[in-house]
């Protein structure tokens, strides 16, 4: 039985640690339509959202609204880069969902929110 050298064990480990070098960055919280769907206007709370999805990372007072920032970005090194923001608008003075806002832009792609139905 052959006995790999040592030069060969370094060499092979530094390819697979080369390897993590093709996972994603991530940072954020990620919020997909489906989960979005389960909230209803003008019944959901500010207490719900962030029970559900944490902390959002920016709070705005808007008027009479709060508005709630989700983001979230994936940086990929063999796919699209991944760049998305959902808004939750509550009234300021009930605490009740008027609006889901979503944006999202793929590589250098922008787009605008957009209302949730």
């Amino acid at each position: 039985m052959k006995i790999l050298s040592p030069l060969f064990l370094v060499v092979i480990l530094s390819g697979l640690s080369g390897c993590a070098g093709v996972m994603a960055y991530k940072s954020g919280t990620p919020i997909n339509a489906a989960q979005t769907a389960e909230f209803k206007k003008g019944i959901t709370t500010r207490n719900q959202i962030t029970t559900k999805f944490g902390a959002p990372q920016k709070t705005e007072s808007v008027g009479n609204e709060i508005h709630y920032v989700y983001q979230y970005t994936e940086i990929n090194h063999l796919a699209a880069n991944r760049d998305e923001s959902t808004r939750f608008v509550f009234n300021g003075k009930t605490g009740k969902l008027i609006d889901i806002q979503r944006s999202a832009s793929a590589g250098n792609t922008n787009s605008l929110f957009q209302s949730h139905p």
